[in-house]
């Protein structure tokens, strides 16, 4: 995967404390951030597009802090 100039945090949930090794098919989902340009998402959904990975956009709720999101 090309390298992306923004910054990005990776979770997974695991029992392990640690860095762990997966494989990607255990990817489920991506959820983009809401300052995310389109073009760095532009190449995550390009190089997921033939998996099973689900993606979201975050939204800011107007007038608030919270954050929603809906599919991608």
């Amino acid at each position: 995967m090309p390298s992306l100039q923004t910054t990005c945090s990776v979770g997974i949930i695991t029992d392990k404390i640690g860095r762990n090794n997966y494989h990607v098919s255990a990817l489920k989902a991506i959820y983009f951030g809401i300052r995310m340009g389109e073009e760095q998402k532009d190449l995550i959904l390009n190089y997921f597009e033939k998996s099973n990975v689900q993606f979201y956009q975050m939204e800011l709720i107007k007038g608030t802090y919270k954050l929603t999101y809906r599919a991608n």
